[in-house]
């Protein structure tokens, strides 16, 4: 992973074998990435990984060539913030008690609501169809446990549906019109 490159090339003497050490925690997926570390690496961290990366991939160096730094990554910025709160692949994070058995891990609440909203013909009987796009965003809020409110909004949207087409929407119908979001 490059993230473990910045580290180990960082010259940090306690980041020279990240793979090795108790104190640093990375998890990416693709070019997300963040980290946990020991809050005495955190600047020294940051340092390094802005030393070998770029900030813009447009810039160039005085030769007129593409200004490209390290493996040629542009990370625009480096966060540093308390361990619970981070977002990572469109989740969000957030602890009630900052234990970490209590931190949970969300999807963005408001991707929940726009994300795959075109049609495809994988998804048309959710656009034909109100209650059942409905009974698949409840399904998908409850499985994410975004909202208790959000929630009881989709369930009481579900009855009038159901109420207007003369049917329930069975809980096979929610499960394969879920799988099309």
């Amino acid at each position: 992973m490059y993230v473990y490159y910045y580290l180990h090339t960082s010259g940090v003497e306690d980041l020279k074998y990240p793979w090795d050490s108790c104190e640093i925690y990375v998890n990416a997926s693709g070019d997300d990435v963040v980290i946990w570390c020991h809050p005495r690496l955190a600047r020294d961290l940051a340092k390094a990984i802005l030393s070998k990366t770029t900030r813009n991939r447009k810039a160039l160096n005085s030769s007129g060539v593409p200004n490209i730094i390290g493996l040629g990554q542009c990370i625009a910025e480096v966060f540093t913030t308390e361990w619970y709160n981070f977002d990572f692949c469109s989740m969000w994070t957030f602890t009630q008690t900052g234990e970490i058995g209590d931190l949970v891990l969300t999807p963005d609440f408001s991707k929940l609501f726009t994300k795959k909203q075109f049609y495809t013909k994988k998804n048309a009987h959710i656009h034909g169809d109100p209650a059942i796009y409905i009974a698949a965003k409840l399904l998908q809020v409850q499985l994410a446990r975004v909202s208790k409110c959000m929630e009881g909004v989709l369930y009481a949207q579900l009855r009038v549906c159901e109420a207007r087409r003369g049917k329930i929407v069975t809980g096979e119908e929610a499960a394969y019109a879920y799988k099309a979001f």
